[in-house]
């Protein structure tokens, strides 16, 4: 079995890999690791290709196996300084270990080593230029965001094709293109639509044939894009028809057909409610697990799934980020929470905002290495 590194990459057994991932464009960070000095500062330096013949044995500089294997106080005490690339993979049978370990105190940083990987995780994530996310702040574009804050790089944006007579209609809206771990341009990540963009979410979803959308915040307000029971809604050019609701728990499934002129086609819409109340009863993981179940029971002809939260970076990171890990566990056997959100912020800015949203992915993931793989527990054995 081959890991991947943030430098030195072996292509797994998809699309695409990492490293095209990083050579998406010029001013990409295009690999920079970490070094860690004696006193475990962290700071950057560039890869360093391996010398021809070399082959990374599995483990190497694995920046969690100096946390199992030890009683070190720090997380990186046992790397040497002059590391790079440290192995952000975690084997399934250690996941529980590892996030048991994350939780614990560095004592020379009085921080808990989740926070320490939340912050090298921070440093290495690329950051946007202002002349990435140009169409965003134009005049005519500015009120179709929510957060002016939030912004798409112009580069993995949809754009918008079908022809609508409105004189408001632009080719732009709040949205990226992000992959998951095997498949390019899995999910189109977006925002809550605006009552005033409503019209733009439907021509993306026509244009871009989404067939399956997530929904993982709560309606409010004017804030409702979808069908009344029993009616037809129309939007611009577009007919809405709500054909079947299936509510079960926190979940709510429905089926809607959207049709603009002779064409119609079925869209699968899952939505979970009350993320929030979720969180705070510690139901949140086991919900999020059984939204991705009935997502995946879908056949994978309907990516790209369209996927929003209210500003598209909160909850919509943590399901793309778990559905790209859940990819890589069933590729290579082991999990990668870390490069997994660092993925996503190459195609979306600021994807998995907080560090509590950062630690439920790793739950989740542990959850559905217990729940999910066969051989969990034979391995921890």
């Amino acid at each position: 079995m081959e890991n991947r590194t943030f430098g030195i990459e072996q292509a797994p057994p998809s699309k695409f890999t990492d490293t095209e991932h990083q050579a998406k464009r010029k001013m990409q960070d295009k690999g920079d690791a970490y070094a860690v000095t004696p006193s475990a500062t962290l700071v950057t330096k560039p890869s360093v290709n391996p010398k021809p013949g070399h082959v990374k044995k599995s483990g190497e500089n694995n920046m969690y196996r100096d946390m199992l294997d030890t009683q070190s106080d720090s997380i990186y005490s046992s790397l040497d300084p002059e590391t790079v690339n440290p192995d952000t993979t975690i084997p399934v049978s250690d996941i529980a270990g590892v996030l048991n370990a994350l939780m614990s105190k560095d004592v020379d940083h009085n921080k808990t080593r989740l926070e320490l990987e939340w912050q090298k995780l921070n440093e290495s994530s690329y950051k946007p230029r202002p002349e990435e996310c140009q169409d965003g702040r134009l005049p005519e574009n500015r009120e179709k965001n929510r957060s002016r804050d939030v912004l798409p790089f112009d580069k993995y944006r949809p754009k918008l094709l079908s022809f609508m007579q409105d004189g408001d209609a632009t080719g732009y809206i709040n949205a990226s293109f992000v992959d998951s771990y095997k498949t390019k341009n899995a999910f189109i990540v977006t925002q809550m639509p605006l009552p005033h963009t409503e019209v733009d979410f439907w021509r993306m979803v026509y244009d871009h044939k989404s067939r399956v959308i997530v929904m993982l915040n709560d309606e409010g307000g004017n804030d409702s894009y979808l069908p009344p029971a029993h009616d037809v809604r129309q939007c611009g050019s577009f007919a809405l028809k709500l054909v079947s609701v299936e509510a079960e728990g926190s979940i709510t499934e429905r089926k809607l057909t959207l049709s603009m002129g002779k064409e119609s086609f079925v869209i699968h819409h899952f939505q979970i409610h009350g993320w929030r109340r979720e969180s705070a009863n510690g139901n949140l993981a086991k919900k999020i697990m059984e939204l991705i179940t009935k997502t995946e029971e879908i056949e994978t002809e309907t990516r790209p799934f369209t996927v929003h939260c209210l500003n598209g970076i909160d909850q919509s990171g943590v399901f793309c980020a778990i559905l790209y890990a859940c990819e890589k566990i069933r590729a290579d056997q082991v999990v990668d929470i870390f490069n997994a959100v660092r993925s996503l912020r190459n195609n979306r800015p600021r994807m998995v905002e907080t560090l509590e949203q950062y630690r439920l992915c790793y739950e989740v993931m542990k959850l559905y290495c217990e729940t999910n793989i066969p051989s969990y527990y034979n391995l921890k054995a």
